[in-house]
């Protein structure tokens, strides 16, 4: 910062700390459901199933969504491949951008330390799909 000796670089990370994108997972998993038509009685156990496989899957970092995603649809009798799949995911990623909210504060709070001469980073993890995380970020 220009007033000497203070921390000049802020790096922050995008999902949970700038953006709120997972209280609105229920909501996006239940559309995901029903796009592939589950019935309303599936739809509760779908979207426990697609959120616990989701939090397993980014512990081992795969963001990949088309590659873990047949498995937990097999489960409900759901087989996609291909351009299906491709396009569920792309539709659960516009979903969740869509549904998503800024953390209270936090444009506000980059706003004023770039008006400060501060250097700002975003360091996060993939989304899966090449420029995902861009667009989601420009959003």
């Amino acid at each position: 910062m220009p007033h000497g000796g203070g921390w000049r670089l802020f790096v922050f990370d995008f999902d949970g700390v700038l953006v709120d994108s997972y209280s609105c997972l229920p909501m996006v998993y239940e559309h995901v459901g029903g796009e592939i038509g589950l019935r309303a009685g599936e739809l509760k156990a779908f979207v426990k199933r697609m959120i616990d496989a989701e939090d397993r899957e980014e512990l081992v970092r795969n963001y990949d969504r088309s590659a873990w995603w047949p498995m937990v649809l097999e489960e409900f009798g759901v087989r996609l491949g291909g351009d299906r799949l491709d396009g569920l995911v792309r539709e659960y990623w516009r979903m969740r951008g869509q549904l998503s909210e800024r953390a209270d504060g936090a444009v506000e709070l980059l706003r004023w330390l770039k008006g400060r001469g501060a250097l700002l980073a975003i360091l996060c993890g993939s989304d899966g799909l090449r420029s995902m995380k861009r667009e989601r970020i420009d959003a």
